[in-house]
């Protein structure tokens, strides 16, 4: 490929598309400000956590009554704002993860699986208890899916839970796969890139981008603590890996591209002519929704697919 970088403002006059751009290898792509949109919450209520599942967004919300606070999991109309609530009554929550049939929850020791139609409790994982047996979790904080796993990190552990073992007659007992132990420090998120888990780890307000190598399959070795790690600014708050590209949300700096040593290559700080304050946010196929600091309206991009031309 002869143009190999391009300025994001003038990519419009090199580009041609196509199709099947998708499927070419010599795709890349950038994001285009979209409309956003003005989440109807109430004035108590924050997001806390995002995902998505076939194009739907999934937030997780919490509402604080005087000195009172509550969690609940709703469901956004991208087209006007509104928000259904679908599970309620939920302790706090750390983070959600959707696959084709449960909307997974963390909530303190466990994590919750609800099925995804019809929003009602079908299995738990965990057995309550705060220890390293029977089943056992301590606090959970960060979840990730893979075709075929769940991952859980918990304040000690990283463990791998087999999806086809997520089943209600497994409540409370689903087995885990594979664990490994890891350095401990609140997480907020976890992802999967270019065959690496990186993980985004908190310890006394010194944060840093953990990684661990991943083998051919697709796991991490169990006697593997840390491979390495990078520290990294405080305003960040969670990664995300889209289209073999790293992303980070910098809170009032915006969103971050990094590079492969986790240096922010790429900044948006602007999204409408107003200052990006990104917290939690998540890309579907063709979108990126990202939720800001303060109040309810969610910054959308639209991801536009570009072939580079050769020179």
């Amino acid at each position: 490929m002869g143009c190999t970088k391009v300025n994001e403002e003038i990519v419009e006059n090199i580009i041609e598309k196509y199709p099947k751009a998708v499927e070419e290898n010599s795709v890349s792509y950038y994001l285009e400000e979209d409309k956003p949109i003005l989440a109807l919450k109430k004035s108590d209520q924050r997001f806390i956590a995002i995902s998505q599942y076939d194009n739907s967004i999934f937030l997780g919300v919490e509402t604080t009554t005087e000195d009172k606070k509550s969690y609940s999991i709703q469901k956004l109309d991208t087209q006007n704002g509104n928000l259904t609530q679908i599970i309620a009554d939920l302790s706090h929550i750390k983070d959600i993860a959707i696959s084709d049939k449960f909307i997974f929850v963390t909530q303190n020791k466990t994590v919750r699986a609800y099925n995804k139609n019809t929003y009602e409790l079908e299995v738990i994982i965990g057995n309550g208890n705060q220890n390293d047996q029977n089943f056992g979790m301590f606090n959970t904080q960060a979840l990730f899916l893979t075709n075929s796993h769940l991952l859980v990190r918990d304040e000690k552990r990283i463990r791998f839970f087999n999806l086809a073992d997520i089943t209600a007659s497994n409540t409370k007992k689903v087995p885990t796969f594979l664990k490994t132990e890891v350095y401990s420090g609140n997480v907020s998120s976890i992802t999967i890139h270019n065959n690496k888990l990186f993980m985004l780890r908190d310890l006394n307000g010194n944060k840093t981008i953990d990684f661990f190598d991943l083998n051919e399959n697709g796991f991490i070795s169990e006697n593997q603590l840390r491979t390495n790690f990078f520290s990294v600014a405080s305003y960040q708050e969670q990664l995300f890996s889209f289209r073999n590209h790293l992303y980070s949300s910098l809170k009032e700096k915006g969103l971050g591209k990094l590079d492969e040593k986790a240096n922010i290559e790429h900044q948006y700080k602007y999204h409408n002519n107003k200052l990006l304050q990104a917290q939690r946010f998540v890309f579907t196929q063709d979108k990126l929704y990202i939720t800001n600091q303060n109040g309810g309206e969610i910054s959308v991009f639209k991801v536009k697919d570009i072939v580079y031309r050769k020179y």
